[in-house]
């Protein structure tokens, strides 16, 4: 099984939700073979609805409505398996269907207009990036401000790397990523927003204290 213990550990999860083996058989009907990374994440995380806090992963079905029954997904189009929709519809996130044999394949996003560009380098940095920006506002300790540019080069030299970086997810340019724990998210956007958020207050503190004196938001 693939290794999603970070998302375990950030979200404070012991027990397993995922989607039965009778959900999953829709998606081998519909294609075949298709990438172990995302059959392991239906299985053991799919069904949590932090999956459908702020964006949302499409089920394994042909189509569904969003836990918010606005906006239809389809599963398919005529290249590309779509995994996941911006909230307001504006953005997806797919598999090229030449690469379903792929364990781990690259992700790709478009807005829409059947342009599609690389968003990710593989599959299960998507899947952690997808989760990090769904849940940082809703962990138990979170935070919120417009970052400096002092701020974000304090970030990057100061905490640790997730290594996942989310290519023009929404808006042009990067989201990015850190924290020196597995329960603590930072999320540093294309539009220099700060996002923060830990389950453990003493881990939360911590990491407020480390920018302390530092001109860290906007002005």
């Amino acid at each position: 099984m693939t290794d999603f213990s970070k998302i375990r550990n950030l979200l404070g999860l012991n027990n397993s939700n995922g989607f039965s083996e009778n959900d999953i058989e829709n998606v081998f009907k519909s294609f075949g073979d298709f990438p172990k990374v995302l059959l392991d994440y239906y299985r053991e995380l799919g069904n949590y609805d932090f999956n459908n806090w702020q964006d949302f992963l499409t089920k394994p079905y042909k189509s569904h409505y969003t836990i918010m029954d606005k906006h239809k997904i389809d599963f398919e189009t005529d290249k590309y398996i779509i995994i996941c929709q911006e909230n307001q519809g504006c953005c997806f996130a797919g598999i090229r269907k030449e690469d379903l044999l792929q364990e781990n394949p690259p992700i790709y996003f478009t807005y829409g207009e059947n342009i599609w560009k690389i968003g990710c380098n593989n599959l299960f940095n998507y899947i952690h990036g997808f989760v990090y920006n769904n849940v940082v506002l809703c962990l138990d300790y979170n935070g919120y401000f417009d970052i400096s540019d002092v701020g974000i080069k304090f970030i990057r030299d100061n905490f640790k790397n997730k290594n996942v970086i989310l290519n023009n997810w929404v808006v042009d340019g990067n989201i990015e990523f850190y924290g020196d724990y597995d329960d603590t998210i930072m999320m540093i956007t294309a539009e220099t927003s700060f996002y923060f958020g830990s389950k453990n207050e003493k881990h939360f503190i911590e990491m407020e204290n480390k920018w302390k004196g530092i001109d860290m938001e906007y002005k």
